[in-house]
């Protein structure tokens, strides 16, 4: 479910992307728990907090 969110294609596995369309087919009351989940996951995956980062290559403010 994490690679849905983060829009990771299941094409190349044909039988893995049958099962998973299976899955939300047959158990939407699971897929609505776990789809809440999904849009914070998407949601952190396109906004990461870096505001408290503090990374040796990537910095996030330059030092003066």
């Amino acid at each position: 479910m994490c690679l849905e969110a983060i829009d990771f294609k299941l094409d190349a596995w044909p039988y893995v992307m049958k099962w998973y369309d299976n899955f939300k087919r047959k158990h939407p009351d699971l897929w609505e728990i776990a789809a809440s989940g999904m849009r914070e996951i998407s949601y952190f995956e396109k906004h990461p907090p870096v505001s408290d980062m503090d990374h040796p290559i990537h910095p996030v403010r330059k030092s003066a």
